[in-house]
C-alpha cells in the first residue's frame, strides 16, 4: 500500500532575509555545502528546515 508523505515546509514562509534565502537557493540549486552562523533566535532552524523543498524528488535508490 502507497503512502503520501506528508509536504514539506515552504520556503514561502520565511518571511524577509532575502541574503538567508538566496543563500538557501544557491546552496540548493549547485548542491553546496552551507554553514548558518548568527545570533540565537535569528531563524536558523526555521530556514534550514526549509532546505528539502526546494531539493528535486531523489530516486528511492539514490536515498538508500
Amino acid at each position: 500500500m502507497d503512502t503520501i508523505p506528508p509536504p514539506l515546509p515552504d520556503l514561502a514562509d520565511v518571511r524577509g532575509q532575502a541574503l538567508a534565502r538566496r543563500a538557501l537557493e544557491v546552496a540548493a540549486a549547485g548542491g553546496h555545502h552551507l554553514l548558518l552562523i548568527v545570533s540565537p533566535g535569528c531563524g536558523k532552524t526555521l530556514q534550514a528546515s526549509r532546505l528539502p523543498s526546494l531539493l528535486p524528488d531523489s530516486e528511492e535508490i539514490d536515498a538508500l
